[in-house]
């Protein structure tokens, strides 16, 4: 046999152990007695915790052989779960082992607080992250003194790591109702129970301020106190234990559990109205948290409520067993310094994404005649890097201090960038950390089966928006640039580069002999940090409602209400992708500025400004250019670039977006499915738009 079952069909001499098998059982059932033993006969607390936990720690690993007998109560188990089987038949057959088992658990809960685990393990605290990262750096790496006297501090000792937790949690629910039973008998877990109500009520009083602090209020229709259902949460909580405790009617307990049920429900809608509320006044890190720790608290809250009311033991096991997975999970995570960063980067997350999104939107086109846009605003942003890639080639190779170097790269991309926006052109690499954003977004919008259709449409029309933005670029600065370079022979009478230049930077975009593959990398972080710096800068802006400000500001007395509503329109649309531009022009003129300092091989490979510096380079040489090995190699450069640039940026501000819309892999699998049925559909629509909007096209 492989597993623990009980064969109900069988006859006796089937039924009969094996003598291997009966030999193990038996060695298993006397080891079983020994910490038992161990458990009771301990007089001091120290000394019980150590047994309990040795106890635990036994019945824990998997039996080293087949345990065979009725301990399975009609289950099939497998080896990791038998010894817990066998412990439990042990103690069913044995109510006065039973008893000298409850005694012990009684002075164990006793003697220690369980308060601070119900009320605190796994939710947050109001330390930041630098303090907090810290502690647990200093839980991990000093030696700390035994704290017997919380039963918080001894969980994790029960249960020390993700094993320990997969084996609890698996705990088939016959089984782990049976051991309830048989550990719950007697007067043990009153302590327990006790901790259990003033957790519940703590919890209540903590989410009461949270609730009603002036950030939540001003995002609520109702701002009254006394008609907050945090404020009502904490007097409905005390209600209800006082009908449980003092065993009224059913009638009255029922209604008392109703009001109660009704509060927290409330109170979880109110946390859904002010999230709407982010989307349009902007995101506080502060009020997010709040937000989550609110939710932590009613979820805490209900499972502890479903812990200790009334039900058939069954459903009692049930939710016992789901407050038991909770708390070691949480207490676990407290420990974690990944688990730490996983909660506050979710926050961050949050924050930046929520008006990077909003501007993604407008980089995605869903007609022809916005695809159409899309070129010919692609093409303005491209005629305008042709002059920042000959600028570029300028600064580069005219051998300034490395900061002078620095300031006139960077603003020569800033102004570059700038211009682009202002002129209402586009720039294909500033559009991945936007729509990535957006496409994330569409995650939080229904069901995943509601949802695929209009995922693989989103992705489609994003693919297309991105292809034509980026061809479109590339074709405007390769033209842009011949004519420049003619233009200036036409001028001056001689090449923009001289030839040495003009091959140096042509064998800079080689990809297979230049760090091109690794700088074009770099570049897509560079681009991804831009965007977060965009979002940022957005949020702050609503957040502070900096255009509201402008739009009622006393100048409009002089210059006319209307001027400065158009003011403050324009202030909202435009600069927070501004401040993302400069950052992004200045980041791009960073990174080479940083390796010559530090003698690091670092650059960037813009794929825009590439194409241009290829065909400046190629153009500036005499004779046929295009045939050439060294031409052809960095053409390849510049397609590696350009899925290296965007690719990298678009995964990275996906990731970010994911994170902070808690988005899963089911997700991320059902996004797949939907995309790969769309494909081979309708291929065309990750190229061009339907020919009739909302309508697949005829192939």
């Amino acid at each position: 046999m492989n597993s623990l079952t009980t064969q109900n069909s069988s006859t006796p001499e089937e039924r009969e152990p094996a003598p291997v098998a009966h030999a193990d059982r038996t060695r298993a059932l006397g080891e079983i007695d020994a910490r038992i033993d161990r458990l009771v006969r301990s007089r001091r607390h120290g000394e019980r915790l150590d047994a309990l936990v040795e106890l635990v720690s036994w019945l824990a690993q998997p039996a080293q052989a087949e345990l065979i007998g009725s301990d399975t109560g009609g289950e099939i188990l497998g080896r990791e779960h038998a010894r817990l089987a066998l412990f439990t038949a042990s103690m069913e057959r044995s109510p006065g082992r039973q008893a000298e088992l409850a005694s012990s658990l009684e002075a164990i809960f006793a003697s220690a607080s369980a308060l601070s685990l119900f009320a605190e393990g796994g939710l947050r605290n109001e330390r930041g992250l630098l303090v907090e990262m810290g502690e647990r750096l200093a839980r991990r790496l000093l030696p700390k003194p035994r704290e017997e006297l919380d039963l918080s501090s001894m969980l994790p000792r029960l249960f020390p790591d993700a094993e320990a937790l997969r084996w609890i949690s698996s705990v088939p629910a016959r089984l782990f109702e049976r051991t309830c039973t048989v550990i719950g008998s007697g007067k043990a877990w009153l302590p327990v129970r006790a901790a259990l109500e003033e957790a519940l009520c703590l919890l209540a009083a903590r989410v009461r301020p949270l609730g009603l602090s002036q950030e939540m209020r001003e995002r609520h229709a109702d701002r009254s106190v006394r008609s907050s259902p945090c404020y009502a949460l904490s007097s409905t909580t005390e209600n209800l234990l006082s009908a449980i405790d003092s065993k009224v009617d059913e009638v009255a307990r029922r209604e008392a559990e109703a009001a109660w049920s009704a509060d927290v429900l409330a109170c979880r809608r109110s946390n859904e109205e002010v999230r709407a509320h982010l989307e349009t006044s902007g995101v506080s890190v502060e009020l997010v948290y709040a937000l989550d720790v609110i939710e932590r608290h009613l979820d805490r809250m209900v499972l502890l409520f479903e812990a200790f009311t009334p039900a058939p033991p069954p459903a009692h096991a049930g939710a016992v067993h789901a407050l038991v997975r909770v708390l070691v999970r949480g207490r676990l995570d407290d420990r974690s310094l990944r688990a730490l960063l996983r909660d506050n980067m979710a926050l961050i997350a949050r924050k930046v994404i929520e008006r990077t999104g909003e501007t993604g939107e407008h980089y995605i086109t869903t007609t022809r005649a916005e695809w159409a846009r899309m070129w010919v605003s692609a093409g303005g942003g491209g005629l305008v890097t042709t002059f920042t890639a000959a600028i570029k080639l300028v600064v580069t190779h005219s051998h300034f201090p490395i900061l002078v170097e620095f300031f006139l790269a960077g603003w020569n991309y800033a102004l570059s960038f700038i211009v682009i926006q202002l002129l209402g052109f586009t720039l294909a690499t500033k559009q991945p950390a936007m729509t990535a954003a957006s496409l994330a977004a569409t995650l939080d919008r229904g069901s995943s089966t509601e949802r695929s259709d209009a995922l693989a449409d989103h992705v489609a029309r994003i693919v297309r928006s991105q292809l034509a933005a980026a061809f479109g670029n590339i074709l405007a600065v390769a033209a842009g640039a011949v004519a420049f370079v003619r233009l200036f022979e036409i001028v001056k009478g001689c090449p923009f580069l001289t030839p040495e230049v003009a091959e140096e930077s042509l064998r800079s975009l080689d990809p297979l002999r230049s760090g091109t593959i690794f700088f074009a990398i770099i570049t897509g972080v560079v681009l991804w940090l831009s965007g977060i710096v965009a979002g940022w800068m957005g949020n702050w802006i609503v957040y502070r409602r900096l255009p509201q400000a402008i739009a009622e500001h006393r100048l409009g007395d002089r210059f006319g209400p209307h001027r400065m509503q158009a003011v403050s329109r324009w202030f909202a649309t435009h600069v927070a992708s501004l401040c993302g531009s400069v950052a992004l022009g200045f980041l791009l003129a960073a990174v080479p500025a940083l390796g010559m300092m530090t003698g690091l091989p670092l650059q960037v490979r813009h794929v825009t400004l590439s194409a241009g510096q290829l065909v400046l380079s190629a153009a500036s040489l005499s004779g046929e250019t295009l045939d050439d090995p060294l031409v052809r190699r960095a053409a390849f450069g510049i397609a590696v670039i350009f899925v290296a640039n965007l690719g990298t940026s678009f995964l990275l501000a996906l990731a970010v977006a994911a994170r902070a819309r808690k988005a899963t892999f089911a997700d991320a699998r059902d996004l797949g499915r939907a995309l790969r049925r769309h494909m081979l559909r309708r291929p065309l629509d990750f190229f061009v738009p339907p020919r009739t909007e909302g309508t697949p096209p005829a192939h």
